[in-house]
């Protein structure tokens, strides 16, 4: 599939998303079929890949942040609590933290270090702060430093711009939660010591 019916599928189904969504079933639909294209669509959500395309050439990169934004800003605020309620929230997760047993199906680290630059990109609401706890319990500091600094690649430029990035991203999590907590008090101990994590491995030689 070239390049150009990837885009256009992608842009359809980015589309769809913006729009209002008949019924969970559609949702779950729109949903599968970038995941399964890289063969992390949980297999409970299988029978939801309705127009099955192996040849979809997605770029996590490219595709994923669009995919990433659609969710915020149009889905999670109107699916949220019946994706719960259907135990379908799983689905969602995986375009932000991918659960760690596709760890070596695909670059999951990858859409996490994109999830954390999405989320932090936009105004934090008590949905993306959900996800982002869930982010940081399974793609703390430690996980991105292995892959993205001890991990094997071939432009080590590249890789300390995206170290560089990890750990801007990191440092921002508390300031941006306070935005949403404030002084309730309630502030996810997760979010609170972010910067804990970051002092510990930026110190890493």
């Amino acid at each position: 599939m070239s390049a150009d019916t990837t885009f256009a599928q992608i842009k359809d189904i980015i589309s769809r998303l913006q729009s209002p969504v008949r019924d969970l079933h559609s949702l779950l639909s729109l949903l599968a079929a970038p995941l399964a294209s890289i063969k992390i669509l949980p297999p409970q959500f299988i029978t939801h890949n309705v127009s099955p395309s192996p040849a979809l050439a997605l770029s996590i990169s490219k595709h994923f942040p669009p995919l990433q934004r659609a969710l915020l800003q149009y889905i999670l605020p109107t699916w949220e609590a019946a994706l719960l309620e259907e135990n379908s929230y799983s689905i969602v997760q995986q375009y932000f933290c991918p659960d760690l047993i596709f760890f070596s199906t695909a670059n999951v680290t990858e859409i996490a270090i994109l999830a954390y630059s999405t989320i932090l990109s936009l105004p934090l609401t008590e949905y993306s702060a959900r996800l982002l706890v869930q982010l940081t319990k399974t793609y703390p500091v430690d996980v991105l430093w292995s892959v993205v600094v001890q991990g094997k690649r071939r432009d080590a430029d590249k890789q300390m711009v995206t170290w560089e990035d990890c750990i801007r991203n990191v440092c921002a999590v508390p300031g941006k939660a306070a935005n949403v907590f404030g002084t309730k008090g309630d502030m996810p101990r997760e979010l609170e010591h972010a910067r804990d994590f970051y002092r510990k491995w930026v110190s890493i030689p």
